[in-house]
C-alpha cells in the first residue's frame, strides 16, 4: 500500500532520483566513496603482482641502539610499509619511492638489506639494476630496503653516481665524502668506493648510536677517516679514538693497525659494513660497561622488562631493555630516568609468582643479587614484569 501525504503529487514520490536532486557535497561524497571501493577491489585482485617492503631511512637507524643497522625482523625501528611491483625494475621501484617519500628521482638511492653469513642484517649495493623487485630482495632480511637520501637542502641535490652504477663520485678534502658537486674523470684512475656506516659508543653514558654513513675508497687507510668520525660524533679534532668492526651481534673486532687500509683493516669488505669507535682518553664509570667491546657482551643478556606502578590499578606501565648482570642501582637510575625521578626514592617489587599477576615482596634497597637473580623463576615465554613505587622521605 503507497501512502501519499498531503501536499505531495503521486507524480513526485514516484519520480527517480537524480544527481541534481543531491546536494553537491553528498554526491561528490558518494563518488569518492564508489572510486575507493573499485580501488579496494582492484589491490585485492592484483595482490599477487604486489610485494610489501619495509622503508628505512637514516632517521630510523638513529633509533636502533643495538647490533646491525634496524632491529631484527624490523620490530622496534621505525619504518614505512609501501607496495611495489614484483616486475618493476631497480629504477621503476626508485620512482615509485621518491614519489611517497617526495624526493626527486636523482635524490634517492635504494640499497637492499641482506641476510650474511655472519646471519647480519646489511644494506647491499644492487649491481644489476636490470634485475626486477622481486630478485634484488631478500625474503630472509624482511624484504626491506634503506633509502639513502640526499642532504636536507633546498633545492634537493641529486645524489652523485656510484661508480658501480655507472658514474662516479668523488670525495671532498683527501678521501672522503662524495662532492656536492660531482664530476666524471675517466675510471682507470679512479679508485672503488663502498658504503661504510658509522656507530658512536659514549663511553660516559654507555650510549651507542648511529652517526651516519659516506662512501669512502677502499684503499683509504683507517686513520684517514678519523677527522670525518670525530666530526660525525661531535668531537674535538684530535680526540684519540679506538676503532672497531661490527662483525655481528655476537663480535666486534678492534682495528688496531691505524695505517693499514680498509681493504687490509676489514676482512672481505663491502658495502654496508660497519665501523664503530669511541674515545680513548676518557675512564668508564664505575657502574656500566669497561669500553664498547663489553657493552657489546652485555647486549646478549639483555632483556625487556615491564614496569609497572603497583599503586596504579591495571597500570600498562612501561618497557626497558636492561641487562641481566644489572645492579639494583642501575636498574633504578634506568628506571628513573625513564620516568623523571629520583632512584632513591624508588622502591621496587617481585611479581607474586609465575602463575599469578600483581605485586609480591618488596626488594630491599641493598639487594646484592642482578636483575638476572630477581627473573630467575620467571618462565622463558613470560613476560618479565617488576612492580614499583615512588617513596616519601
Amino acid at each position: 500500500m503507497l501512502i501519499c501525504f498531503p501536499g505531495f503529487p503521486l507524480a513526485d514520490v514516484l519520480a527517480p532520483v537524480t544527481p541534481a536532486d543531491i546536494e553537491e557535497q553528498l554526491f561528490e561524497r558518494m563518488q569518492e566513496a564508489k572510486r575507493q571501493k573499485a580501488l579496494r577491489q582492484k589491490e585485492r585482485q592484483e595482490e599477487h603482482l604486489y610485494r610489501s617492503v619495509k622503508i628505512y631511512t637514516e632517521s630510523a637507524l638513529m633509533t636502533h641502539k643495538g647490533a646491525d643497522l634496524v632491529s631484527a625482523a624490523g620490530k622496534r625501528s621505525p619504518c614505512v610499509t609501501l607496495k611495489l611491483a614484483k616486475s618493476a625494475s631497480y629504477h621503476e621501484a626508485v620512482a615509485t619511492v621518491a614519489q611517497q617519500m617526495g624526493y626527486p628521482v636523482g635524490s634517492i638511492r635504494l640499497w637492499p638489506f641482506r641476510r650474511r653469513s655472519s646471519y647480519s642484517n646489511r644494506p647491499m649495493r644492487v649491481v644489476d639494476t636490470a634485475k626486477t623487485v622481486a630478485n634484488f630482495l631478500d625474503s630472509k632480511s624482511g624484504d626491506a630496503l634503506f633509502v639513502e637520501t640526499a642532504p636536507p637542502r633546498v633545492p634537493v641535490p641529486e645524489l652523485p653516481i656510484s661508480k658501480k652504477d655507472g658514474g662516479c663520485f668523488l670525495s671532498v678534502s683527501k678521501i672522503l665524502l662524495f662532492s656536492v658537486k660531482p664530476f666524471t674523470i675517466p675510471f682507470s684512475i679512479l679508485p672503488a668506493h663502498v658504503l661504510i656506516f658509522f656507530k658512536y659508543y659514549n663511553i660516559r653514558n654507555c650510549f651507542l648510536t648511529y652517526c651516519g654513513l659516506a662512501h669512502v675508497r677502499r684503499c683509504a687507510k683507517v686513520a684517514d677517516l678519523f677527522e670525518m668520525m670525530l666530526e660525525k660524533a661531535g668531537l674535538p679534532v684530535g680526540t684519540p679514538l679506538k676503532v672497531y668492526e661490527e662483525v655481528h651481534y655476537n663480535k666486534v673486532r678492534p682495528m688496531i693497525n691505524f695505517k693499514a687500509t680498509l681493504e687490509k683493516a676489514i676482512v672481505n669488505l663491502m658495502d654496508g659494513d660497519i665501523i664503530v669507535f669511541e674515545r680513548g682518553d676518557l675512564i668508564p664509570p664505575k657502574d656500566g660497561p669497561s669500553g664498547l667491546l663489553e657493552y657489546f657482551q652485555d647486549m646478549l643478556s639483555r632483556v625487556e622488562v615491564l614496569f609497572a606502578d603497583k599503586n596504579v590499578p591495571n597500570d600498562p606501565g612501561f618497557s626497558l631493555e636492561l641487562s641481566m648482570k644489572m645492579k639494583y642501582s642501575q636498574i633504578a637510575k634506568a628506571v628513573a630516568m625513564r620516568l623523571g625521578a629520583d632512584p632513591l626514592k624508588l622502591q621496587f617489587f617481585k611479581k607474586q609468582s609465575s602463575y599469578s599477576d600483581g605485586p609480591g615482596e618488596p626488594l630491599p634497597c641493598s639487594y646484592d643479587g642482578t636483575l638476572g637473580d630477581i627473573l630467575l623463576y620467571v618462565k622463558h615465554r613470560q613476560v618479565k614484569k617488576l612492580y614499583f613505587q615512588h617513596v616519601s622521605d
